[in-house]
């Protein structure tokens, strides 16, 4: 029952915030420093890198990670990823991708691309289905692209955490704009 309403309450704030462009109340498309301080604001705690930072908090009293990653030239937000608990058995994270992906596909309709399978020698039901994340043999991911200027995407990782990833499309094409004005001034 707890999880159940863990997950409601992450799910009511992913939906309640407009999901693409706002997660928690902060934008995923403004400038990088106004998001980290509007995240530290709610108890976050931030540690930077080059490429955007690392945020610990909490949502609907979950732990989760929140990656934000910035253009290299105008500091803009241009993707965040959300990292969800990491689960101990197959049962609850399978459940948990299974939550995320439906609430997606309510919201966004039909996904782009959608996988759902393990590679030899794992199967579902065998008994292994965690070392078979571990291991990068489970691929369970779905994806919504270019959905009004934004990208979604729900996935289970090798840390036995689901992923959730938002987007901005432009501003991802931006950065990509940025990093090669970079490389061909270094060159």
């Amino acid at each position: 029952m707890k999880k159940l309403i863990t997950t409601t309450l992450i799910i009511i704030f992913l939906v309640s915030t407009g999901m693409s462009q706002v997660f928690d109340g902060v934008s995923i498309s403004g400038d990088f420093n106004t998001a980290l301080q509007k995240f530290k604001s709610k108890g976050y705690v931030a540690e930077t890198f080059p490429e955007g930072a690392v945020l610990k908090g909490k949502v609907a009293s979950t732990d989760i990670e929140v990656y934000l990653f910035k253009t290299p030239k105008t500091h803009k937000v241009f993707k965040a990823s959300i990292y969800l608990p990491k689960k101990d058995n197959w049962n609850d994270l399978k459940y948990q991708f299974n939550s995320y992906h439906n609430l997606f596909l309510e919201k966004y309709g039909k996904t782009t691309d959608r996988f759902q399978f393990f590679s030899s020698p794992y199967y579902e039901g065998d008994g292994y289905e965690m070392q078979a994340v571990e291991n990068e043999k489970c691929t369970y991911s779905s994806y919504w692209s270019n959905l009004e200027g934004a990208s979604y995407s729900v996935e289970i990782t090798k840390y036995r955490q689901v992923k959730i990833t938002y987007e901005n499309d432009e501003l991802f094409r931006l950065k990509d704009k940025e990093s090669s004005d970079i490389k061909s001034k270094i060159f």
